[in-house]
């Protein structure tokens, strides 16, 4: 299963490339896009410590686990998120994801940057490949994901190339 956010173009002949690849590794279970890390309270739903890589300095400077959140883990990024189907039917039928969903779905507090869909998205599927013993295979497309509209140095900021798989934030002229 795959979902990309509104503001996304995909490359349909690289993702189906990169697709090849990554099954060519015969992965168990799969989880494909941009990544990032977060860790996450679902209780709360509030994310904490965000960053590009798995060093958790964000974590530890914003002292997530002494405010309750998990660990930081991978999740993949809205601009792009696709899914084995193992991944996809242990999310739709654990009733804690139920719960959590309908609990979401009756909170009005999920509004702002920290309760990320993404990074909830992440903590379900590390902790049901956990319960579930699946060996998870991430597979990063961070260099082939750019965002427009501001071209920093660094992160996935930077202008679109022939071999991007996905094109993030095409909003406005700019983009």
């Amino acid at each position: 299963a795959a979902k990309v956010d509104d503001d996304s173009y995909v490359n349909v002949p690289n993702l189906l490339h990169a697709l090849e690849e990554a099954h060519a590794a015969k992965p168990t279970a799969l989880v494909f896009g941009p990544m990032a890390f977060a860790g996450y309270s679902p209780e709360r739903f509030r994310m904490c410590g965000w960053a590009w890589q798995d060093l958790p300095a964000n974590w530890k400077r914003q002292k997530c686990e002494r405010r309750g959140f998990s660990p930081p883990r991978k999740f993949p990024l809205g601009a792009l998120q696709l899914l084995s189907s193992n991944i996809v039917r242990a999310l739709g039928s654990a009733p804690d994801v139920r719960a959590f969903a309908d609990a979401a779905n009756a909170s009005a507090d999920l509004r702002g940057r920290e309760s990320n869909e993404d990074v909830a998205l992440g903590y379900w599927i590390a902790r049901l490949a956990k319960q579930m013993h699946l060996n998870v295979t991430y597979v990063s497309i961070n260099d082939r994901a750019p965002n427009l509209g501001c071209f920093r140095n660094g992160g996935l900021y930077r202008q679109p190339l022939p071999r991007h798989i996905v094109i993030h934030r095409i909003k406005g002229a700019a983009g």
